[in-house]
């Protein structure tokens, strides 16, 4: 966990303040995953995302917690897949 504590910080920063940006306007691809289980209740805001940027894919899973415990191994399978197919 503490390799990912600046992420945790960085996330509780954003959550309380959260930026204006015209996501519409993202011509990137881009690729949303959140946790049902996420403690910092992130599945609401990346499904709000994921409806605001264009062609934008998004990818929960049921539990895994804010760090995705237990998940690496799919979770980083799913984002080599996606850079391979962007």
């Amino acid at each position: 966990m503490s390799e990912r504590s600046q992420g945790l910080l960085n996330d509780g920063r954003f959550l309380t303040k959260p930026l204006s940006i015209a996501f519409e306007r993202i011509k990137a691809p881009v690729l949303i995953v959140s946790l049902e289980d996420d403690y910092y209740r992130t599945l609401t805001v990346a499904r709000v995302l994921a409806g605001k940027i264009p062609g934008s894919r998004l990818l929960t899973y049921p539990s895994g917690g804010h760090i995705w415990v237990g998940r690496d191994a799919e979770l980083f399978a799913a984002v080599e897949a996606f850079i391979r197919q962007n």
